[in-house]
């Protein structure tokens, strides 16, 4: 099974923020998803302050590195990296580019 959160955005007409609807698909995430699910997040707590968003975001590694669940999180939050937070199956991976004006 694999889950997709990438996109932010606002229904004014159903009185629902981008925040709310990033949370309703964490929730499905965390109901549906096993060790045999992946799941890919992007820009998890956009709308929140730095704070709240990367507070947010640990509480969900968290809870998909207890649940063994294979997941690809893309995150502008560095902060996450210098929380004293024990994970025993996540690895750290950046990635960088190199522009060549030839």
């Amino acid at each position: 099974c694999y889950f997709l959160r990438t996109a932010s955005y606002d229904i004014p007409s159903e009185g629902k923020s981008a925040f709310a609807l990033e949370m309703e698909d964490i929730k499905i995430v965390e109901r549906d998803s096993s060790y045999k699910s992946l799941v890919m997040l992007d820009e998890i707590g956009k709308g929140t302050s730095a704070k709240d968003g990367t507070c947010i975001s640990i509480s969900i590694l968290e809870y998909l590195d207890k649940n063994h669940i294979k997941t690809i999180f893309a995150t502008h939050l560095h902060e996450i990296f210098h929380i004293p937070v024990s994970f025993n199956n996540i690895r750290y991976m950046k990635m960088d580019y190199t522009i060549n004006d030839q």
